[in-house]
């Protein structure tokens, strides 16, 4: 007897012990989860990889836990990350069925990532839960919000999306989900369906309004650039008139000039050349001279006769002074030519100046001209963009055009609250 009792307070102190380390562990699955909504709740630039090496490292703590892949579940939403989302959502219903968040993101993931055939069939099993749901479990008020949520998808699907769902497909849809939500709910659910209808027509007649006045602004800023454009092309029609005036007037003047400068230094030249000669042919006598007077004096010193070589110094002596002479004769026309040379020197000066300025204002001109082919070239530009097609595409027409076709504008999941309940389960598991 005593054996036995012996043996019972074993095996009880054995499940003592067990239960406080499962106690254990649940309390380290409990701060995995709380830790990976912590880090993946953010809005940093950075959340996303901090979120999934939480989840790494975490993986350990919270495998298989329900609580662990509704807290991944959320995260994923939070940031975004829809695709591996609605592979989570899956798991979540496989294990808890019935959930209404888990439902509802069904339907919602669907929709938003375009799967409508996939959403229309989870509507459909939302409403089912809807029609059999407890009152004593699932307030009225919560019941209205997962009714008037299907109306939204439904006027989703019937607004925004219907250019892309089967219209038979839908509406036969819509009216199963009727069908089972009964008529007392029939009145929240259209509500809500024509609020989206409403306010997709809303948005998209404001889109309509606001194209309109863009197109109008577009076409007068095009009639204005065109004018700018033609006005500018007749300035420089004008101006290139103006200019060719003023280069045939230029060189016009500067002929007239070169033309004057020229025959002033033709009289000159031919007085330079007419003295140039004449030292020439000075130089050519002077030369000559001295060659005689050589020798003659060469002569005398070997003559031995003292009369003939008196008469041979005489000689040269004699042709000394006329050398002297023409030596004379030959400095004044080199001074005169060196007068000449500085008077046509001033008239190549002036020449010069002449082709210089009027050169220069001619080039001017004629880089003027040039610059019309750029200036060309980018009316040419201004007026192909003006003449395109009128789009009436702006930002804000854009923005209204993707917040029409959004869903997000209609509804969107409560991920606050869910993620308030959830942190609320794990602090009641305690």
């Amino acid at each position: 007897m005593g054996g036995v009792r012996s043996g019972v307070l074993v095996a009880a102190a054995l499940l003592v012990v067990a239960g406080q380390g499962a106690a254990q562990d649940d309390a380290e699955t409990r701060r995995a989860i709380r830790e990976l909504l912590d880090v993946g709740w953010s809005k940093l630039p950075g959340a996303r990889a901090a979120a999934d090496a939480a989840y790494m490292d975490e993986s350990v703590s919270i495998a298989g836990d329900l609580r662990g892949v509704k807290a991944w579940t959320l995260v994923l939403l939070q940031q975004g990350r829809y695709e591996e989302a609605s592979k989570q959502v899956d798991q979540w219903l496989e294990r808890e069925p019935n959930d209404w968040f888990a439902l509802r993101a069904r339907v919602w993931l669907s929709t938003l990532l375009k799967n409508y055939p996939a959403a229309m069939l989870s509507a459909e099993k939302l409403a089912e839960r809807i029609a059999s749901a407890d009152p004593s479990t699932a307030s009225e008020d919560a019941l209205r919000t997962q009714v008037e949520f299907l109306g939204r998808i439904y006027g989703f699907l019937g607004g925004p999306a219907a250019a892309n769902v089967i219209r038979d497909d839908r509406r036969n849809s819509e009216k199963r989900v009727l069908a089972k939500l009964g008529e007392q709910w029939e009145e929240a659910f259209t509500e809500a369906r024509d609020g989206v209808l409403q306010r997709h027509l809303q948005l998209t007649d404001a889109r309509t309004d606001q194209r309109e006045k863009a197109k109008d602004a577009e076409a007068a800023e095009r009639e204005r650039t065109l004018a700018e454009v033609a006005a500018e092309r007749e300035k420089m029609r004008i101006r290139e008139g103006e200019i060719q005036e003023q280069q045939k007037r230029l060189r016009e003047e500067m002929t007239s000039e070169v033309n004057e400068l020229q025959r002033q230094d033709r009289p000159l030249a031919q007085q330079f050349a007419s003295l140039d000669a004449q030292a020439a042919g000075a130089n050519r006598e002077l030369a000559s001279l001295t060659a005689q007077i050589r020798q003659l004096e060469f002569d005398a010193r070997r003559e031995r006769d003292p009369v003939v070589r008196g008469r041979l110094f005489r000689d040269a002596d004699r042709l000394r002074g006329i050398a002297a002479q023409v030596d004379r004769d030959l400095q004044l026309i080199e001074r005169q030519a060196a007068v000449v040379q500085q008077q046509r020197a001033e008239l190549a000066g002036k020449l010069r100046d002449v082709q210089n300025n009027y050169g220069g204002q001619i080039a001017a001109l004629d880089r003027e001209l040039q610059g019309f082919a750029k200036r060309e070239k980018r009316l040419a530009g201004d007026e192909a963009r003006a003449r395109k097609p009128i789009s009436g595409t702006t930002g804000q027409v854009l923005s209204l055009g993707a917040q029409a076709a959004a869903l997000t504008t209609y509804d969107t999941l409560p991920l606050e609250e869910e993620k308030s309940r959830l942190v609320e389960e794990l602090a009641g598991d305690r």
